[in-house]
């Protein structure tokens, strides 16, 4: 097995093979395939929300290249008249400060802080390009899933219901 995989190293270091579910499956009898949501994963190999998951030219890349899923960028919860208690994610430009802090042990470590990351664009625009993803998902090529930040309430704030019923029947 050790050999097989060393081989596979050597040879697939720069780019896997076209379908590699099936090099996996026939080399070492691995099936690599899973369900989410009712929907065929066909391998663990795809893209997370971010930069690179907001419009339909990127899907079709990354249906093209063969990637299994994609989560598409983080859109903030809304009610029927578009406020957001989140707002403050839905900037344009992400912040990201990294700092040093203590880690156990007492050894220096590093904490990240993000300042926005959400999607800025009308929640109409999510919408339809939550659409695109799915014509990809039934078509068979990519499997496509939104990504929602809804409202974190602090302990004794109550949860904004109308944020959550709101968005979610609307990506439904």
């Amino acid at each position: 097995m050790r050999a097989k995989l060393e081989r596979d190293f050597d040879r697939f270091k720069r780019e896997l093979p076209r379908d590699f579910p099936a090099h996996v499956r026939e080399t070492y009898r691995i099936d690599l395939t899973a369900r989410y949501l009712g929907e065929l994963v066909r391998h663990p190999i795809g893209k997370g929300s971010g930069q690179l998951s907001l419009n339909p030219g990127q899907l079709e890349d990354d249906a093209a290249a063969g990637l299994a899923f994609v989560v598409l960028k983080t859109v903030i919860a809304e009610d029927e008249t578009g406020a957001r208690a989140m707002a403050a994610w839905a900037i344009h430009e992400t912040r990201m400060t990294v700092e040093r802090r203590p880690a156990g042990a007492g050894r220096e470590g590093w904490t990240v802080t993000w300042k926005g990351r959400g999607w800025d664009r009308a929640f109409t625009d999510y919408l339809a390009l939550v659409r695109v993803g799915r014509d990809l998902t039934r078509a068979g090529r990519l499997l496509v899933v939104p990504s929602v930040k809804y409202h974190l309430p602090r302990l004794a704030e109550p949860f904004r219901e109308v944020e959550y019923r709101y968005t979610t029947a609307q990506l439904a």
